[in-house]
């Protein structure tokens, strides 16, 4: 396993959140919370579920006890933002200090009280900048739904981009 792949992945998805976040923040409250169908009910609640995902995935990849943000404590743009830095900081570490070897390590991540999984670190990595994408595609229809305007975060767009290396700490 190659960490400067993986690290390129990790930019691409913050590249992919700012952009969505980007779209999202100049919508009202009422935008914000409107009940959309969709797998959550508002574009906000999905921008929750999102980060806190992260948070969970984040902190089965440091084999540490997983940091939650509570959802009342981020009730704007602003504050999702935010705390999505704190967690961008934090991978972007991770990402760092793996070695070829270290990305095949099995860990054990329980999403469910009755369902154990156990995969390779970079399986982990993989899942957590999949599931960003499958709800940044919710979010771009929510976002038409309730007359915002989406942002492109097809990551063809940021490696064509790109001129420089995007990774920060």
């Amino acid at each position: 396993m190659d960490s400067a792949v993986w690290q390129t992945k990790v930019d691409c998805h913050y590249w992919a959140t700012e952009r969505m976040l980007d779209s999202v923040a100049g919508l009202s409250t009422e935008q914000l919370a409107r009940e959309l169908v969709s797998s959550f009910p508002s574009i906000h609640v999905t921008l929750v579920h999102m980060l806190l995902s992260e948070c969970f995935l984040l902190s089965i990849l440091r084999q540490q006890v997983p940091e939650f943000p509570k959802p009342e404590d981020l009730p704007t743009v602003t504050l999702l933002r935010d705390r999505w830095q704190h967690s961008r900081t934090k991978l972007n570490q991770f990402v760092e200090q793996q070695t070829p070897e270290a990305w095949m390590r099995t860990v054990t991540l329980k999403p469910a009280p009755d369902k154990e999984l156990r995969l390779q670190v970079w399986e982990v990595l993989d899942e957590l900048i999949t599931h960003g994408t499958y709800h940044r595609g919710q979010v771009t229809t929510m976002l038409r739904q309730v007359g915002g305007t989406p942002v492109n975060t097809d990551p063809i767009f940021f490696y064509a981009d790109r001129t420089t290396p995007t990774h920060t700490s």
